[in-house]
């Protein structure tokens, strides 16, 4: 499981710190369901293995015009990050790719 963080909300820390914290249970009265509810989603997500957390950059000052802009307008950390994203995936998606063929012909 890839998380994406927008280092806006990482305050100074890491994006580990900041998936372990946030992924963490709260304490919550017995009688708060939707406390316990998320507790619950926080507990499934963190039982994930492999997870990875990457922090990428504001993509351009105006936030409010990104679907309209052109990559090359993009901030160039914002497109490293991105770059660094897509090379993530695709070395997961290759060694799956390569583990298939081998679980294949364990189940015939």
């Amino acid at each position: 499981m890839l998380w994406l963080v927008q280092r806006d909300f990482l305050q100074g820390g890491s994006v580990e710190e900041y998936l372990r914290q946030a992924l963490q249970p709260v304490e919550h009265a017995p009688t708060d369901a939707q406390a316990g509810q998320l507790n619950a989603i926080r507990r499934t997500l963190r039982s994930f293995g492999g997870m990875r957390g990457l922090g990428l950059p504001q993509p351009h000052p105006s936030r409010t015009s990104l679907c309209d802009l052109p990559p090359d307008q993009l901030a160039a950390e914002y497109r490293a990050g991105m770059q660094a994203v897509r090379e993530w995936v695709g070395s997961v998606a290759q060694r799956r790719r390569r583990r298939a063929p081998a679980a294949e012909a364990e189940a015939e």
